[in-house]
């Protein structure tokens, strides 16, 4: 069987890092299944080294952190209970690209690159006044201008 390799979202990797972080395999005794979960699931010959490799990996994404826009909201939001004043958008993968165009409806197709550069869901970017997300959508399309040169 081939390896698997998978693709992290931001927030994934914060909570694997976490995970990695505060929980050691080796102390609690759970590594011998975990290890015979890599090799046997995917195909993984030496779990000890993904392991590591993946820690490195994870080490690395966190001193790389990937810049960020900050947009003040003219109209703020509430959402359970906490007031948004403004959001914090990261600029767009091609995996935030692709997933969006296979999205047909344009408004929606919007939302939902709102939603993954802001890493909020996509009932909050609903909560948007129009202006507010106007504005955030003009960050969005110079983000994409950009990339196009």
């Amino acid at each position: 069987m081939a390896a698997k390799f998978i693709t992290l979202t931001d927030d994934q990797a914060y909570t694997l890092t976490a995970f990695l972080e505060s929980f050691d395999v080796h102390t609690t005794g759970a590594w011998r299944q975990v290890a015979e979960g890599m090799i046997e699931d995917f195909a993984i010959p030496d779990p000890e080294a993904a392991l590591q490799d993946a820690r490195d990996a994870l080490q690395s994404r966190k001193e790389q952190p990937m810049a960020r826009e900050t947009i003040p909201l003219q109209y703020p939001i509430t959402v359970a209970g906490e007031t948004i004043t403004e959001l914090h958008l990261r600029r767009p993968k091609m995996g935030d690209v692709k997933r969006a165009q296979k999205i047909h409806d344009e408004l929606d197709r919007s939302i939902r690159m709102l939603a993954d550069l802001a890493e909020i869901t996509p009932e909050t970017v609903e909560e948007l006044d129009p202006v507010d997300f106007v504005a955030v959508s003009k960050v969005v399309g110079d983000f994409m201008d950009e990339a196009e040169g």
